[in-house]
């Protein structure tokens, strides 16, 4: 468990989702919408917006995978990782406890936790002697 393989496993996870979100949102996300949603002109562009964003990111921890142990770069990207994936489970969490959305809202919620818990483990262990 170090930060090289959090930052590449994260990397992965953004590309995975930010390409179809800037390039296809609306039948994306249709996956985890019920039968009488629907995304509107809005919630695309806010969707295609998200998915560049998080594309960044994922080029951004990519290139930070090979961070020395106690550099500054390394701190950021692991604070950046903690407070964003925190920030997704306070937004996913309602949806899914609310049945707002389908049940796929679980696995993404599980992988925000895993990835929110790693890093706060990296963030916050004792320096070994």
């Amino acid at each position: 468990m170090n930060s090289k393989n959090l930052f590449t496993a994260n990397a992965i996870i953004c590309l995975i989702f930010a390409i179809p979100l800037l390039f296809t949102a609306n039948s994306f996300l249709s996956q985890y919408m019920i039968a009488t949603d629907s995304l509107g002109t809005v919630g695309s562009a806010i969707s295609k917006a998200y998915g560049g964003m998080i594309l960044g990111l994922g080029v951004a921890l990519w290139m930070g995978r090979h961070a020395v142990k106690h550099s500054l770069v390394r701190k950021i990207l692991l604070w950046f990782i903690l407070i964003g994936n925190l920030c997704s489970v306070y937004a996913y969490l309602p949806a899914a406890l609310s049945g707002s959305v389908n049940k796929l809202i679980y696995s993404t919620l599980a992988i925000t936790c895993v990835l929110a818990i790693w890093a706060a483990l990296l963030l916050f262990r004792k320096a070994e002697k």
